[in-house]
């Protein structure tokens, strides 16, 4: 059996092999080596096991959808293998087929990653596949066509986040919380906060209209202590080590959903103005998991960039930022840190705070990863439920440490429910 590695696992359902081979045979071309069953499998051998034994030579996956939908083996190769690939943070590629439906249905975790279209032509799907599997973006200027208003073909420059994003940097105070014993005071304990001064990197993404979304970049796992590893109830990122991630500095408001709302619909319809909560810089709520990843789709498109919701693991990694306290400035927590259900304080509030207001950022310079509305976080299996994390302001204390998380149906709206989102560069 070749212990030989390849660059991509070709996931397909039997009905669509022609569509596959012809695309196997154009990655070949690009110096690609692919995956493909009919190439790799021995006749007389258990295929699963076949698999199991060279799955970890395989760098990527692409997983193809044709007007049959996923098959019945290919449904078993995502549910034994899928998993082994986020365990090994490699890129997982849902690929439209050119015959595939408008709107095929798709497991959730699928359904939120950014899609190569076969379908159409522009931009160019096999350079798309290309970039998946390789990190290298072949899009270049001279590849990305538009119109003018008479008609003639003349070329379009690439949003920045095509090219890599221009990073400023941001300095601010992170604070420890700690709580002094042995003093008798109204609530039985004393919290003391300690200053710390830090600097994060970012870039800017323009939204247009004047309102800008802020993505902080997130160190590398890698360098994070293996105390605080230890602290994670999902260590698995499901981004190659050697790719940058970015987090959005605060939830996305309700001016920054106003502005995407707005763009050319892609999967399904938004409102401009969800929200129970009104105002500007509060975060958006009363959104489903459905509504944050359309809301990714359409901020994607307009920025030749790859945004989507966190997994869990990219969630409790950016929250915890390398502390392993019960929150990321301590184990305790009062109404000046956060927006919670203080039942120890008579000022207790009753909605939505604007994003920014408790000026304690995280030890990556994240803001509000504690309270003010829970967070959709992407649901890595086929059932519509996902997870939220992060608690909200109807929530005590214990609903909003690092590691609380819960179950909800992704098609629920609710007034404590909101989301950041994650971009790869």
């Amino acid at each position: 059996m070749s212990k030989q590695q390849f660059d991509v696992f070709l996931c397909h359902n039997n009905e669509d092999k022609p569509d596959v081979i012809k695309i196997a045979r154009q990655l070949q071309e690009n110096n690609i080596k692919p995956w493909l069953d009919r190439w790799e499998l021995r006749p007389g051998l258990p295929w699963q096991r076949a698999l199991e034994e060279q799955i970890t030579q395989i760098k990527s996956a692409a997983i193809f959808i044709g007007p049959n939908g996923i098959g019945p083996w290919q449904n078993q190769e995502i549910d034994a293998f899928l998993r082994e690939f986020i365990k090994r943070e490699c890129p997982v590629i849902p690929i439209m087929l050119p015959n595939a439906p408008v709107k095929p249905t798709l497991p959730v975790f699928l359904d939120a990653m950014m899609w190569v279209d076969f379908r159409q032509s522009d931009p160019d799907p096999l350079s798309q596949l290309v970039w998946g599997i390789t990190g290298e973006n072949r899009l270049t200027q001279s590849q990305i066509p538009t119109k003018r208003s008479g008609g003639e073909e003349t070329k379009k420059n690439p949003s920045p986040l095509s090219l890599k994003p221009q990073l400023k940097t941001f300095k601010f105070q992170y604070t420890e919380v700690k709580s002094t014993k042995g003093k008798i005071i109204p609530f039985g304990k004393k919290l003391e906060f300690y200053k710390i001064q830090r600097q994060a990197k970012y870039f800017l993404e323009d939204l247009g209209g004047g309102i800008d979304l802020e993505m902080v970049l997130l160190p590398n796992l890698e360098k994070t202590t293996s105390e605080a590893k230890s602290q994670l109830i999902f260590t698995a990122l499901s981004s190659p080590n050697d790719t940058a991630i970015f987090m959005s500095k605060y939830l996305i408001t309700q001016s920054q959903w106003k502005a995407v709302s707005r763009l050319p619909e892609i999967d399904q319809p938004l409102l401009e103005a969800p929200s129970k909560f009104i105002g500007k810089d509060l975060p958006v709520e009363n959104v489903s998991l459905f509504d944050a990843i359309e809301f990714c789709k359409r901020l994607s498109r307009k920025s030749h960039g790859n945004y989507r919701l966190p997994t869990e693991a990219e969630w409790e990694y950016a929250c915890r930022g390398g502390t392993k306290t019960k929150f990321n400035f301590g184990d305790s927590i009062d109404n000046r840190c956060a927006n919670f259900l203080d039942k120890r304080s008579d000022a207790r509030t009753k909605s939505t705070t604007p994003v920014g207001h408790f000026a304690y950022p995280n030890p990556f310079g994240l803001y509000d990863m504690h309270g003010n509305v829970y967070e959709w976080c992407l649901n890595q299996g086929k059932k519509p439920s996902s997870v939220i994390r992060g608690g909200s302001w109807r929530d005590l204390e214990d609903g909003c440490t690092s590691s609380h998380r819960s179950q909800r149906d992704g098609r629920e709206k609710s007034d404590f429910i909101g989301f950041r989102i994650v971009c790869f560069g």
